[in-house]
């Protein structure tokens, strides 16, 4: 018996993914667990199993094709005879519904299917499709269709399917936004509003801006969708202070001198000495989740990474636990991962505060967005040798300025101040996080 392959969820954000790449070809053999394809999410590309052994009868989404999440993606046969009947025929929609649309690959969109139950069926009497609403009430639609209805506050109701069936796609979706007629599926289509007519645009030689949209990927498109949300939802304070980092240089030069230790950074030991602030501050280590505040019962401290075309986090689980060499190992090894689109979900998912750092870019000071659920995100800026009094004389230390986003729902003014100044002892002798 064929067995579908279906877009699995990879991750906490993801509505769709994309076939990066097939591992296996229509007709090879494929044993239960082996990987078969890499699936590009929105924060990483993923490798996918075979939850079945057999033969790779069909592929259904091409690679640079999309898929929803529980769309078949593929066919497994159960034996070679099956799978030669299932590519002689050609016909997937007894078996399964695909739904694939094109990337900026420039592959064919293939946005919706029929199932089993409800064939492709064409109308003999006047030649069209059956509408999206003809099924009963029920309005078939694809999943990236109806997303994207919702985005834009669409009635479905109002569109007419141009898909197999009658289904509604991202097409018609996008028509009806842009106020283009969108081919009727029947001759008692629904009645709407007329499109109402643009004024021819004026010709301006030599003037405007003149640009180019770019093509943005999918990892981008959940960022821009996941800031704007918290950005409008979450309300902010910012606290600001500067840390005196000149024993932080001490220690770290002194591990370099250590034979066969790890080779520590100062990031590593910030993500150690937040950590150990967080544990004796549990109101700052919260969240907002579900119109409440929850306490996290760890320390997970996620550690901001910028990646051609996207930004991802990376976290440390249990910092509070691990030793300064342990996150200085883990650390690395996660931030390769991430610039090799290689991280699991369990590798940047469940953070319970975040640290972004663009000290190594020559920036003093910025003010993050809160990575949400999480009620904290701490800014980094630059280390550098700054004039300061210290016991009535001019001397010059390495100085590191933070900026710390709270959200107000969460933490207050006094508990955000309270927790920088357990962090800024921690820093300032960080003998007391290491020991």
């Amino acid at each position: 018996m064929a067995s579908e392959v279906v877009m699995p969820r990879l991750s906490d954000t993801m509505d769709s993914g994309t076939i990066a790449r097939w591992l296996k070809h229509e007709g090879d053999e494929v044993k239960r667990g082996e990987i078969i394809a890499e699936i590009e999410t929105d924060k990483a590309n993923m490798d996918l199993e075979a939850y079945s052994s057999g033969i790779l009868a069909k592929i259904i989404v091409r690679e640079g094709q999309s898929a929803g999440l529980g769309e078949p993606i593929a066919m497994i046969a159960a034996n070679a005879e099956e799978a030669r009947g299932l590519r002689q025929s050609g016909d997937t929609a007894a078996v399964a519904s695909p739904h694939a649309s094109s990337t900026s690959t420039g592959a064919p969109a293939t946005d919706t299917a029929t199932t089993a139950s409800q064939p492709v069926q064409s109308d003999s009497a006047n030649g069209a499709e059956p509408s999206a609403a003809d099924t009963g009430g029920r309005i078939k639609v694809s999943p990236l269709a109806r997303r994207l209805a919702q985005e834009n506050g669409i009635d479905l109701a109002r569109l007419t399917g141009t898909g197999p069936g009658g289904r509604i796609t991202k097409d018609d979706v996008q028509a009806f936004v842009k106020g283009a007629e969108v081919a009727p599926a029947s001759s008692e289509e629904r009645p709407r509003p007329p499109t109402p007519v643009q004024p021819a645009p004026v010709p301006m030689a030599g003037r405007g801006r003149q640009g180019t949209r770019a093509e943005m990927s999918r990892m981008q498109s959940t960022i821009a969708r996941r800031m704007t949300a918290a950005k409008f939802s979450a309300p902010e304070f910012v606290l600001t202070a500067e840390f005196d980092l000149t024993e932080v240089r001490k220690l770290l030069s002194a591990i370099a001198g250590v034979a066969d230790a790890p080779r520590v950074g100062p990031n590593d030991l910030l993500i150690k000495t937040v950590a150990t602030a967080l544990r004796q501050h549990p109101e700052v280590n919260s969240g907002w989740e579900d119109d409440g505040v929850v306490n996290y019962g760890r320390v997970n401290v996620g550690n901001a990474v910028a990646i051609p075309g996207g930004l991802v986090v990376p976290v440390i689980q249990d910092a509070d636990t691990k030793t300064l060499g342990q996150i200085a190992v883990e650390s690395k090894a996660l931030i390769e991962k991430a610039r090799a689109n290689k991280l699991a979900p369990a590798e940047y998912e469940g953070g319970t505060f975040s640290i972004s750092n663009l000290g190594m870019f020559g920036i003093d000071q910025f003010i993050p967005i809160i990575n949400v659920p999480e009620a904290c995100i701490m800014g980094v800026g630059a280390i550098t040798p700054t004039p300061v009094v210290v016991d009535g004389e001019v001397v010059v230390r390495d100085r590191m300025k933070v900026t710390l986003s709270c959200d107000h729902r969460v933490v207050n003014g006094a508990q955000g101040a309270e927790f920088l100044r357990t962090l800024r002892r921690l820093v300032e002798n960080p003998l007391l996080s290491v020991l």
